[in-house]
């Protein structure tokens, strides 16, 4: 999930539950229940080929969460974990741990206060080292919450204050489902003891991170062609070639999608279950009407994944606001859940529940959990290729546009500049995007 830079004043949030969906999936009102979705987003080159070096977002989360990379020392490889976002649902108050395991990768933010996070090496202990190293080489990372009763899940109706936000900001938008509130007990330490608690109220656990791991979808683009048509006006011709790893479930909804400026189109392929061709003509359209367009045929993708409605349309609109409408070609589909839990499987224990007016904790494991998590491939183009390797060659040039232009690549930069120093034949213009690199790697 991306989260945009406050435009106006925050405010604060007196939380009560929203109102169930108009219509589409909801939450039955009995069944103890926990929904997650999420992202995972990877570059690859026009060949196919995953690019490593997304460690940078583009826009900014909320204050209040929290973030390792302040600690500095994080690289990236090739994935970045966006959005995991947990809803809970039960009829009365229900206590219980989670832990989220990232066996190849990193925990960088989460909110609200987690009991442990990548942990124990942030202690720093001289025994610990070796557990430490594989922290730092993006391995093992984890995220827990609970284990002293600091994780409790309120009635539907309690109502509470949320941090703030401001009014446009898309952390509203993963606020907007009629999930449970629920409450952290965050400890205050002096002197590195506890002296008290503070609490903190959200609708949902949030935690984002860095990865090692392979996708299971490459997108090698074979053709591509932009044109005019005397009737259908500015049409995007592609011809993509799409590689389903051999260990892989089916793929279920994909998207392509395609902006060009002020422009955009996209294309819902179905399902893939083996590796094929398409090809691809797609009118262009105001990119507004396209991604408003998109969002909802994303979230009837993502609901009939299993989400409840207003899930889905808070997710589809997070990414509507976000990045639907970036320029560059990608592609999404939902993941197979056997990959979600090989790599970031989710463990709920010691779950108790209290009904409404009942004194008694009985015994309560979730009754369901789903976990819809969604693939965000971004496709350099061979004509994006060869801008980037132009702009690269004008900046070793002198050229100050170019220098602009590369700054402006933002989060793409380090994965941009690995291609044009694969595909440059030109040794000075090869060394030039070697000098970016490094230049784009110190930054913190």
């Amino acid at each position: 999930m991306f989260f945009a830079a406050a435009a106006l004043l925050p405010f604060l949030v007196h939380a009560s539950t929203p109102g169930p969906a108009a219509d589409g999936r909801a939450w039955d009102g009995r069944t103890r229940t926990l929904h997650e979705w999420g992202t995972f987003v990877s570059v690859q080159g026009s060949d196919g080929i995953a690019l490593d070096g997304l460690r940078h977002h583009d826009r900014d989360l909320p204050p209040f969460v929290h973030d390792l990379a302040k600690r500095g020392g994080i690289l990236a490889l090739q994935l970045k974990m966006e959005t995991p976002v947990v809803y809970f649902y039960a009829p009365g108050t229900w206590r219980l741990d989670l832990d989220v395991r990232f066996p190849h990768g990193l925990v960088t933010q989460w909110w609200p206060t987690a009991q442990r996070v990548n942990e124990p090496c942030a202690r720093g202990a001289e025994v610990l080292a070796e557990h430490c190293a594989r922290v730092a080489n993006l391995k093992d990372g984890f995220v827990s919450w609970g284990r002293h009763d600091d994780l409790v899940i309120l009635p539907p109706d309690a109502e509470v204050e949320l941090a703030p936000v401001a009014a446009d900001d898309p952390w509203g938008f993963a606020r907007a489902v009629a999930s449970n509130p629920l409450r952290v007990a965050r400890a205050v330490e002096e002197e590195g003891k506890p002296t008290r608690y503070e609490l903190e109220h959200e609708r949902l656990l949030f935690y984002r991170g860095l990865g090692d791991f392979a996708l299971p979808l490459a997108v090698r683009v074979r053709t591509e062609e932009r044109r005019v048509d005397e009737r259908a006006g500015a049409v995007r011709r592609l011809g993509l070639d799409l590689t389903l790893a051999r260990d892989s479930a089916a793929l279920r909804g994909l998207f392509v999608i395609d902006v060009e400026g002020d422009l955009a189109c996209f294309a819902r392929l179905g399902d893939l279950a083996a590796s094929r061709a398409e090809d691809l003509e797609l009118a262009l359209r105001p990119k507004a009407d396209a991604t408003a367009e998109l969002a909802q045929a994303v979230a009837a993708e993502l609901e009939h994944a299993g989400l409840f409605a207003d899930e889905a349309r808070a997710m589809a609109r997070t990414w509507e606001h976000a990045w639907f409408g970036d320029e560059g070609l990608r592609v999404l589909y939902v993941l197979p859940s056997s990959l979600v839990e090989r790599e970031l499987p989710l463990t709920v224990s010691h779950g108790v529940h209290q009904a409404a007016g009942a004194n008694a904790w009985d015994e309560a494991p979730p009754e369901s959990i789903v976990r819809v998590f969604v693939a965000r491939t971004e496709v350099l183009t061979p004509s994006k290729e060869r801008v980037l390797r132009d702009t690269v060659k004008q900046r070793a040039d002198g050229d100050a546009k170019a220098a602009e232009a590369i700054a402006a690549w933002g989060r793409f930069a380090e994965p941009w500049l690995a291609r044009v120093r694969a595909l440059e034949p030109d040794p000075t213009v090869r060394a030039a995007a070697e000098a970016l690199l490094r230049e784009a790697r110190a930054r913190p």
